[in-house]
């Protein structure tokens, strides 16, 4: 098992995950891979919220997620020699977010020396054709691909080319949370914030790995909404929001009964432990929760392959309790006439295992797949720089 690092002073960085109905706080001890030395994650009563309540009962969540933090760290403190963090990175979820990918490309007549200037010049017009985003609360605005004569780059200038083309990822968010979470995390870690978009997070891990994830769609399931991205070669090619998040699920597979309920059952089904009434009712209950989803990721699928047909790799990022039953779902439902293959997707579910090579739990510490992303695009993010 992973264990921190000996003989050397160690200043973590503070991670935030804010999801659309929870909050999670990590500390991380950057490295290849990082060391994620603690882990929570805290989540709201599954109930239906005003916005404002949402908003309210999320800033609630990370304000005693970082106290808890806190309180750690003043025990490494003395125990581990660890240093002060000087940096919180806190990564937003859709709901909160609003992101969109623009492109622009230029075809000179002749091969041309490519610059910096011209660079930037290209990446501004990328981003002022981007539609759709409240200027006013924008955080993030950058490069996520370059491309000369068709091939990707990383370091274009100096290079010659007679075609260049840019991608540009710009993102905004809710400025009551906005002002909420800074003000937060200033208040239990002075120094200095950072905020980046789930979506940016997903597309550097993606980009960095490899498989059929940098080929795939990728269905971020978070408590109120399902962040839908597909990704050709490591880059990303649409995306769309759809309003189906867990929250609803999993009250719709309640009926009367809570979420929490469903959320308990669905553990001991997985390791066939429920009773068989409460099965076939469990079952009963699923079956019609498919139907309407079929019909609400049919629509999701028809807008995301509205250009191009999506790749038949598909990756799930959802609670636990929840994915294997997504795996199936979106193996067994035929959404065959969206696909390139026309066949239907193969799902597989995303876990903090498969971002080992980012960032890695230490010894105890138990981390969900959203934190670990977080964890593991800061890595990547420190590394690059």
């Amino acid at each position: 098992m992973f264990r921190l690092r000996p003989h050397k002073l160690v200043r973590p960085i503070i991670v935030a995950d804010v999801g659309s109905n929870s909050a999670g706080v990590c500390l991380v001890e950057p490295g290849r891979p990082a060391a994620i030395i603690s882990a929570e994650r805290l989540t709201l009563p599954w109930k239906e919220r005003t916005p404002k309540e949402r908003t309210a009962g999320v800033l609630s969540l990370l304000d005693e997620a970082c106290a808890h933090a806190s309180a750690l760290l003043a025990r490494m403190k003395a125990e581990r020699h660890m240093l002060a963090p000087k940096e919180a990175y806190a990564i937003i979820h859709a709901h909160w977010t609003n992101s969109q990918t623009s492109e622009t490309a230029v075809l000179y007549e002749k091969e041309e020396t490519v610059t910096e200037e011209m660079m930037s010049s290209l990446a501004r017009k990328a981003l002022e054709q981007t539609k759709e985003i409240d200027r006013s609360g924008i955080f993030e605005a950058s490069v996520t691909c370059i491309d000369l004569n068709g091939y990707t780059t990383g370091r274009p200038n100096g290079k010659r080319a007679r075609q260049v083309s840019i991608t540009t990822l710009m993102s905004s968010f809710e400025p009551g949370l906005a002002q909420g979470a800074r003000e937060t995390l200033l208040r239990h870690f002075p120094g200095e914030v950072s905020f980046r978009s789930m979506t940016r997070a997903i597309l550097a891990a993606v980009k960095e790995s490899g498989g059929q994830i940098r080929n795939s769609i990728i269905i971020d399931i978070g408590g109120e909404t399902a962040n839908c991205i597909v990704m050709r070669d490591g880059i990303i090619d649409s995306h769309v929001v759809a309003g189906k998040g867990a929250r609803e699920i999993l009250m719709h597979i309640a009926g009367k009964g809570s979420a929490e309920e469903i959320l308990s059952l669905m553990r001991m089904r997985e390791k066939d432990a429920c009773s068989e009434p409460e099965c076939a009712r469990l079952d009963s209950s699923l079956a019609e929760v498919e139907l309407e989803l079929t019909k609400s990721f049919g629509e999701t699928m028809a807008r995301l392959a509205n250009l191009r047909r999506l790749p038949n790799a598909m990756t799930i990022i959802a609670l636990p309790e929840l994915l294997p039953w997504l795996v199936r779902f979106f193996s067994r439902i035929d959404f065959g006439q969206f696909t390139v293959t026309t066949q239907p997707f193969k799902p597989s579910a995303l876990s903090p295992d498969d971002l080992a090579s980012f960032a890695v739990a230490a010894s105890g510490v138990r981390v969900d797949t959203s934190l670990a992303l977080a964890a593991s695009f800061v890595n990547i993010e420190r590394l690059q720089d």
